[in-house]
């Protein structure tokens, strides 16, 4: 948060404003789905995203769906090291 603000951020003000997006990413998870898709898809993503360390890729593992009108809409996501069968 520093880097953004130029300021320091403590780990309490960090934690408050994280607040509400954990409970919005909780609230994705546990969405009541409608049996209306054409096609399902689980797959890999791979991401790259910037830590203090540098560049890093991540791959998360995705389910959405493809509604008969063309529509696709992500229906759930976790992270994994990979896209193994075990993952």
């Amino acid at each position: 948060m520093a880097l953004l603000t130029e300021e320091p951020v403590s780990a309490q003000t960090v934690s408050r404003l994280a607040q509400p997006l954990d409970q919005a990413v909780t609230q994705f998870h546990r969405a009541t789905l409608r049996d209306d898709w054409q096609y399902l898809f689980l797959d890999g993503v791979s991401l790259r995203v910037r830590r203090q360390s540098g560049r890093k890729r991540v791959q998360p593992l995705v389910v959405y769906r493809v509604r008969a009108d063309g529509m696709r809409q992500l229906l759930a996501y976790t992270r994994s090291t990979g896209e193994s069968q075990t993952a």
